[in-house]
């Protein structure tokens, strides 16, 4: 059986190999030997100091705790100066050396102290390697810098390089070409199904006075989406990107939803996005009597923009001015549009030129006299004839009077109209041959003329009806 020790002052618990008491600070435990020079004590058996090095055992220095030994009175060891009030108190184990009860602390020796730093400092280098790897594939080749470049394509009026961003060269492969549309219909303001055929996702629409880019640009939100079961990237990668982006054109605020997408991969390592859906938009334009209108002054016929007598085209975001070309017969105010968002659409109040009625005054004067240099009774295509059971040989038309006609639009919009308001008169001569001797042939009557205007090649041409 194992006894603790006490201290026999405070009676406080003592640990073996303990001096002093650590509540009181009395002193306990084996008698010491204090250095006469810097007064650490050591144990008895010591032969040098352990603070300062003296020889404790140098002649002709006293050690004053030799002259009384506290265990002298106790050749055994076995017990301490009995305390008055609890009686003797049993020392220490005696099998416990006090001297190795606590190992020293030893400090780390210079290799092992070096391994453990080189190991930190490994382990350092590949955090933030993993760090700055995650900055650089957030800020460099995240979705957000091909929206900043789209924008700022647009704002350097440079086309290709805003259709890069829909459809950017693969560092890894070439890109694949948009498929062509094949319905005949308009374009849908998306990219793909041919709308990057649009003739106003060019340079020469961009780079005209007609054009605004968009400004204030900003991103408003990040928000990435999971793809549909089935519609995986080719990569087995990342998944879709939702942004929305608000930004002003022609004076007017528009929010867009941009959807991203990974388009390849760069050093196998980085991703590169593509805008799949939001970028375009749609100028959809309307104008009656006419065919061909200006965009930026860039000619758009409807057979671009989906037929009839308007149609629907792509379109960057941004402002545009549209306006009908200069022609003799019709005229509208030039009209601003600004596109974004879900499209914007333009409707030139087209109207026919007050000089225009003497253009077709004149186009239909033309047209009569054409038929008045006939030979025939009845001359194929024109407004008059004249009909006789006898055979009428040197036929020759004249006009006494021409037809007053009108010009408007027509009611659809589609055509200018030319009617009639007042009827004209033509008389055919020439000599009649019958039973009896030949005799003269003279025969008067009116005719009205009626048909559509248009131009072509800068001249008001007048086309009759059913001819």
């Amino acid at each position: 059986m194992r006894t603790l020790d006490a201290c026999p002052a405070c009676r406080t618990v003592l640990l073996p190999g303990q001096q002093r008491c650590l509540r009181c600070g009395a002193a306990v435990g084996d008698p010491t030997r204090a250095c006469p020079d810097c007064t650490a004590e050591s144990p008895p058996a010591s032969r040098f100091c352990g603070n300062c090095g003296r020889d404790l055992d140098r002649k002709g220095d006293a050690d004053p705790e030799d002259a009384a030994d506290p265990a002298a009175g106790d050749p055994g060891g076995q017990s301490r100066p009995a305390d008055p009030a609890r009686g003797p108190v049993p020392l220490a184990d005696p099998g416990v050396d006090p001297e190795r009860a606590f190992l020293p602390l030893r400090a780390p020796g210079p290799g092992r102290r070096g391994l453990r730093v080189t190991i930190a400092a490994v382990v350092g280098v590949l955090c933030a390697g993993v760090v700055a790897l995650a900055v650089v594939r957030s800020v460099a080749f995240g979705p957000e810098p091909t929206i900043e470049a789209y924008f700022t394509a647009l704002a350097d009026r440079d086309a290709a390089a805003a259709l890069r961003a829909l459809n950017p060269p693969n560092g890894d492969q070439p890109a694949e070409p948009e498929p062509p549309r094949g319905d005949g219909e308009p374009d849908s303001g998306e990219p793909g199904d041919g709308t990057l055929t649009s003739p106003l996702l060019t340079d020469a629409v961009l780079t005209a006075d007609g054009y605004q880019p968009p400004g204030e640009v900003r991103v408003e939100k990040l928000e990435t989406v999971e793809r549909e079961a089935g519609n995986e990237a080719a990569d087995g990668g990342d998944d879709l990107t939702v942004a929305t982006v608000a930004y002003t054109a022609g004076g007017e605020r528009f929010t867009a939803t941009l959807v991203l997408e990974p388009a390849g991969r760069t050093a196998g390592l980085f991703p590169r996005w593509r805008i799949t859906d939001g970028a375009l938009s749609t100028l959809r334009i309307s104008a009656d009597g006419t065919e061909q209108v200006l965009v930026n002054g860039v000619p758009v016929g409807w057979s671009d923009a989906g037929g009839g007598g308007g149609g629907r085209l792509s379109a960057f975001p941004g402002s545009y001015t549209v306006s009908l070309p200069d022609q003799p017969l019709l005229a509208a105010a030039p009209v601003t549009a600004a596109v974004g968002g879900r499209g914007a659409e333009v409707t030139l109040a087209t109207t026919v030129r007050e000089s225009a009625r003497g253009e077709v005054e004149q186009a239909v004067k033309a047209y009569v006299d054409r038929c008045a240099a006939s030979t025939e009774l009845s001359p194929d295509g024109c407004p008059f004839s004249s009909y006789t059971f006898y055979t009428v040989t040197d036929v020759s038309w004249r006009i006494e009077t021409y037809p007053t006609i009108a010009v408007a639009l027509s009611r659809d919009g589609k055509q200018v109209r030319v009617t009639n308001t007042r009827r004209g008169t033509a008389e055919a001569t020439g000599t009649a041959r019958g039973f009896l001797s030949p005799t003269q042939y003279r025969d008067s009557v009116s005719f009205a003329v009626t048909g559509t205007a248009r131009v072509e090649d800068g001249k008001v041409v007048f086309q009759p009806t059913g001819r």
